[in-house]
This record gives structure tokens, sequence and C-alpha cells, in this order.
């Protein structure tokens, strides 16, 4: 609870020190904006044609907005977005085919049962839309912490990651992030209590934290799974 008392910088607007203590520079308070636009478009950018070895996708997240907002970053975003799930799905169901017609591809395709589910199914199944949530999760928390890496003010840093939407996958260790979990199991509203077995399309909270222990601590084999 705010302190009614306490001072208000006329800078960053955070209670507890005056403008004079105030930790961020009128420079380093205009890079709010850019960061969040930075955060943005790698959540979501196709990947170039070299570096993605002919796949552009490096995520299903849909992008809504990014802004500035009383000084702090703001990406309004969803994982594993339904229609590019499904955009996703067909990309690699066509490049399927054709390999299996004789097409060469550079970046083939790992998973063996993946690729027979890409034979036969026009629309992408449940595990699939599991599997992008997955690789998102992995994706939102690389992309988050990479920011927090390069940004040298500290204060600054915090301002990156204070008002998240998926606030589950940015905690400082996993440990943390499975408390989140288990309080929300704790509700006695529904909604919330299976909230994140429907954002990640699993069956179970027990399902929900072995993935964040997967997005936390990802092995070389799960950040290569990204690629599909």
């Amino acid at each position: 609870m705010k302190d009614p008392n306490a001072p208000l910088c006329q800078r960053c607007f955070t209670y507890g020190h005056e403008l004079r203590e105030c930790p961020l520079s009128r420079e380093e308070l205009s890079l709010i904006g850019p960061i969040a636009a930075f955060i943005g478009a790698r959540l979501q950018y196709p990947c170039p044609e070299v570096n993605g070895q002919g796949n552009p996708w490096t995520s299903t997240i849909l992008v809504e907005q990014h802004k500035e907002k009383l000084f702090r970053v703001r990406v309004y975003c969803k994982l594993a977005w339904p229609d590019l799930v499904k955009q996703k799905w067909s990309w690699l169901r066509d490049r399927q085919l054709r390999e299996d017609a004789g097409e060469q591809f550079y970046d083939r395709l790992r998973d063996n049962d993946l690729r027979e589910k890409l034979r036969t199914d026009a629309e992408p199944p449940a595990e699939f839309y599991a599997r992008c949530a997955r690789h998102d999760a992995i994706h939102y928390r690389q992309v988050h912490m990479d920011m927090v890496k390069l940004l040298t003010n500290p204060q600054l840093a915090k301002r990156a990651i204070a008002e998240v939407d998926h606030t589950e996958l940015l905690h400082d260790d996993v440990e943390k992030a499975v408390k989140h979990l288990r309080e929300w199991e704790k509700s006695e509203n529904n909604n919330w209590k299976e909230y994140f077995t429907k954002k990640y399309h699993v069956n179970t909270n027990d399902d929900v934290e072995a993935l964040f222990r997967v997005v936390y601590n990802p092995t070389w084999k799960d950040l290569m799974g990204l690629r599909d």
C-alpha cells in the first residue's frame, strides 16, 4: 500500500523519492518506448532466410501493441495465437509434403511424430498448440531476459519487465514461478484454477509446472526444438 505522505518523483512518477534523488535521467526514460518496440518486434519477427535456414517462424506470439506507459514498458501480447498456430502448421505441412515429393531442405524437421501428423492432418492437433505455447514461453522469457542484460541501469531494467502480460515467465527463478502457479491453484474461482492449463494447452497444473521447469532451464535440445 502506498504511503500517502511519501514523495512522488516528478520525473519518473515513482513514490518514495524526490526529483533530485531520481535514479533515472530524462535520456534513460526516453528509451522506454524504443525498448518496448524492440521487445515487441523480437517477440514476433520473421527469421531472415539465412538465420532461419529457410524457416521464418520464431514464434506464434501475437503482439497487439507496444508502448511506454507511465515510464514503464508495456507489450500486450498473446502466446500460441490460434491463427498463427494454424498458419505455422500449414507452412510446416506444405514443406513436409514437398520434402516427401523429393524437394531438398537444409533445415529438416527433426520430430518424427510431428512429421507423421503433418502428412495426415490438415488442421493442427491439440498437441501442436501445446508445443507452440511451450516454444513461445521459452522465447518470451529469453527476449525479456536478454533485454534486462543489455540495460546497464538496474532501475531501467526493472521498468522493462515490471508490467508484463505473462509475469509467471519472468520470475528470478523457477521455484517462484511454481509458487505463483500453486497460489492460483488454491483459488475458489475455477477460471483462475484453470487459467494456466488453458493458456498453455495442457491437462493439469503439474503439466504447467513441468513446462515452467523447461522454460526457466531449457536444455540445448529444448532450444533446438524452437526451430521446428
